[in-house]
C-alpha cells in the first residue's frame, strides 16, 4: 500500500525535472502533434481469443500400480522396457505416416498422369473434330451426294440449321419461320445439292458459259481465325465462294461469309448438329452483281411452280418416269416455239430433244432426279420448229405437303437460252465478228455433235 511518504517522494521527483528533460514535448508541439486520445472502439471490442495451447503431453504409463514400491533395479528395468515400447510405437507411427504420405504422393502422381492423358485425348479429339469440320465444308463445296460418304461424318439424327434462302430448293417440311432445318443425312444431302445448283448457276448464267465444257465450281471451307472448341461444340467462321465464274463470263465471283456452331456426338468425331449463320440478302445481291440478271425464286408448292407473268421459262413434269409434262408458262412456250399448252401437256420432254442432245448428260440428270435432288445441266435442245438452242436447265423437286416423309410429286424445270443471250449482246454492241462460233449468230447448232456437262 502506498504511504504518504511514498507519495511525497514522487512529488519531489517531479519537482526536480527541468526544461531540458521535457524537450521531447516541445518537439511534438513543433510538428503539431498532440497526444492521441484513446479509441473507444478498442474498449468496445471483445478481447482477442486466446490461442489454444496444445494439449499437454500424455503422461507416461506408470511402472506399477499406485501404492506399490519398486526396487531401484526393478524400476530401471521397467523404465527400459517402457522406453523400448515407446520407441516401437513411435517407429510404427512414423512408418504409418510415411506410408500414408507415399500413398498420397502416388495418388497425386496418378491423378496428374490421368489429367495429362485426359488433356492429351481432348487435344487429339479436338484436332480430329476440326479435321472433320474442314472435310465436311470441303465436300459440301465439291457437291458430294453419296450417302455412304456423308455417313462417315454425320450421325443418323443430324440436324442442319440455317437461314431460309428463297432462291434455293427446299422441302416444305424443313421450313420453320424464316429458318431452314434439314434433318438426317438425306436432308443434308438435299441441301448440298440445292446449294451446288445455286452457286453453279452463277457461272452457267454467264454469257460465255456455253463455250466452256467444264461445269462451274465453288469452294466451301472453314475460315480463320482458328475455331474455338468448348467441350463437344466448335465455334468459328466459314465461307463459300465461286472459283471460276469469271472464266465462264460472269462479271465477278460471288460468295458469302458467316459463322457456324458445330456440335459433335459425345466422345466421338461425328457431327450431331451444325448451325450456319449468314446474310441471305448479301448473298443474293452478290450473285445478282456477278450475273447481272435477277435471281429466280424457287417455289415451295405446285401452285407457285408456274405462272405466265414469270419471265423465266418454266415447265412442270411428273416425278416419275417418263416425266410427262403437266404444266408450263408462256415464256417456256415462246422459248420452245410451241403454240399452246395443249400441244405439250401429257407429252414428255423428248419434244425438245433431238439427235445432238447429249444422252450421257440426260442419264446423269435423270439419276439425280430419281434420288429427289435438285440438279442442273447444260443441254443442246430443239425447239418445236426444229431450231436448236443451248439450254441451261435447273431442276427442283416439288413436294405435295409438309410431311417430312413425302416424296417429290413433281419436278420444276427452269430453262435459259444461253446462245440467245450471247447473240443478243453481240447484236447490241455491233460485234458481228465476235458472234457465237457454234451457231454463227443464227441460233442453230452445228452439224457435229457436241458434249456439254
Amino acid at each position: 500500500m502506498t504511504t504518504r511518504d511514498d507519495a511525497g517522494a514522487g512529488l519531489d521527483a517531479c519537482a526536480e525535472l527541468n526544461d531540458s528533460d521535457l524537450g521531447w514535448m516541445d518537439a511534438l508541439d513543433g510538428v503539431g502533434l498532440e497526444p492521441a486520445a484513446p479509441n473507444c472502439d478498442e474498449y468496445s471490442r471483445p478481447p482477442p481469443a486466446k490461442k489454444k495451447k496444445h494439449a499437454a503431453r500424455r503422461p507416461a504409463r506408470p511402472l506399477a500400480p499406485p501404492g506399490v514400491s519398486l526396487a531401484p533395479e526393478e524400476r530401471a528395468r521397467l523404465e527400459k522396457e517402457r522406453n523400448r515400447e515407446h520407441a516401437r510405437n513411435t517407429r510404427a507411427r512414423k512408418k504409418e505416416a510415411l506410408e500414408k504420405l507415399r500413398r498420397e504422393v502416388a495418388g497425386l502422381e496418378e491423378a496428374a498422369v490421368e489429367r495429362d492423358e485426359s488433356e492429351r485425348r481432348a487435344r487429339q479429339i479436338a484436332k480430329r473434330r476440326l479435321a472433320v469440320l474442314q472435310c465436311v465444308f470441303r465436300k459440301r463445296g465439291e457437291g458430294v451426294l453419296e450417302r455412304e460418304e456423308w455417313g462417315k461424318f454425320l450421325t443418323s439424327d443430324f440436324e442442319l440449321r440455317q437461314p431460309l434462302n428463297p432462291h434455293q430448293a427446299c422441302r416444305p417440311a424443313d421450313v420453320e419461320g424464316n429458318r431452314k432445318l434439314s434433318r438426317g443425312v438425306d436432308g443434308f444431302i438435299d441441301d448440298v445439292a440445292s446449294l451446288s445448283v445455286l452457286f453453279r448457276s452463277v457461272g452457267r448464267s454467264a454469257d460465255l458459259s456455253y463455250r466452256v465444257a467444264a461445269a462451274p465450281t465453288f469452294a466451301c471451307s472453314v475460315l480463320p481465325p482458328a475455331p474455338t472448341v468448348v467441350n463437344d461444340a466448335v465455334y468459328g467462321h466459314w465461307g463459300a465462294r465461286t472459283t471460276d465464274a469469271r472464266r465462264h463470263g460472269a462479271r465477278g465471283e460471288a460468295g458469302i461469309r458467316g459463322l457456324f456452331c458445330a456440335r459433335f456426338a459425345e466422345s466421338g468425331c461425328r457431327l450431331r448438329s451444325l448451325e450456319l449463320v449468314y446474310d441471305v440478302n448479301a448473298l443474293s445481291e452478290d450473285i445478282v452483281r456477278s450475273t447481272e440478271t435477277p435471281l429466280t425464286r424457287v417455289p415451295g408448292c405446285l401452285r407457285d411452280a408456274t405462272f405466265d407473268a414469270d419471265p423465266a421459262a418454266r415447265v412442270v413434269t411428273k416425278a416419275t418416269a417418263p416425266f410427262q409434262i403437266v404444266d408450263c408458262n408462256r415464256a417456256w412456250l415462246e422459248l420452245c416455239s410451241f403454240p399452246s399448252k395443249s400441244s405439250v401437256v401429257g407429252r414428255t420432254l423428248r419434244v425438245i430433244q433431238g439427235p445432238l442432245t447429249d444422252r450421257e448428260s440426260l442419264k446423269r440428270l435423270h439419276a439425280e432426279i430419281i434420288q429427289g435432288h435438285a440438279t442442273d445441266a447444260t443441254l443442246l435442245n430443239y425447239k418445236g420448229d426444229g431450231a436448236t438452242f443451248i439450254n441451261y436447265l435447273r431442276v427442283c423437286p416439288i413436294y405435295p405437303d409438309r410431311d417430312p416423309a413425302s416424296k417429290p410429286s413433281h419436278y420444276l424445270g427452269i430453262l435459259r437460252d444461253l446462245m440467245a443471250d450471247a447473240c443478243a449482246d453481240d447484236a447490241r454492241f455491233g460485234t458481228e465478228s465476235m458472234a457465237c462460233p457454234l451457231c454463227g449468230g443464227t441460233g442453230r447448232a452445228p452439224a457435229a455433235p457436241a458434249v456439254y456437262s
